[in-house]
């Protein structure tokens, strides 16, 4: 070998070809790949108090809602309630009308008698402390009964 030769070899041609290479640990290494490449000031960690805080927050939203879910609902009872008892004074008024309009005084007042006063029958107060006699039923006619026919 001359020297020319000799200066144009590197460094890692005059390493000796028989020592031993290093064989990779058996052991994976202990930091995640992606943060070995991420320097550490990136990375975001979150901190006890910033969750415990996001969990009040949203605790507190959520009380918030359901608290105008209740009032939304509390209005619409409130209005069906008035609507309610319009209707229900309304019915009592319709209600106290008709009882007044189909009492028997006012049924004797204003109709018409169809039967002449001559044929109504009196029906002679019973004393309810007796039984009454059977029922006798009879083919006569009934105008047998109204005398003056």
């Amino acid at each position: 070998m001359t020297p020319r030769e000799s200066a144009a070899r590197t460094d890692d041609e005059w390493a000796p070809t028989s020592a031993p290479q290093r064989a990779p640990s058996p052991r994976p290494s202990l930091v995640a790949p992606a943060a070995k490449s991420l320097p550490s000031r990136v990375r975001w960690r979150p901190r006890p108090v910033a969750v415990a805080v996001g969990v009040v927050i949203a605790s507190l939203l959520l009380v918030v809602g359901g608290n105008m879910e209740l009032a939304s609902g509390q209005l619409r009872l409130e209005q069906t309630d008035s609507i309610l008892a319009q209707l229900q004074s309304t019915y009592a008024a319709r209600l106290a009308l008709v009882a007044q309009d189909t009492s028997p005084q006012q049924l004797a007042l204003g109709s018409e008698l169809r039967a002449s006063p001559r044929e109504v029958l009196p029906i002679p107060a019973v004393s309810l402390r007796y039984r009454l006699p059977a029922v006798r039923l009879s083919s006569a006619p009934c105008c047998s009964l109204t005398p003056g026919r």
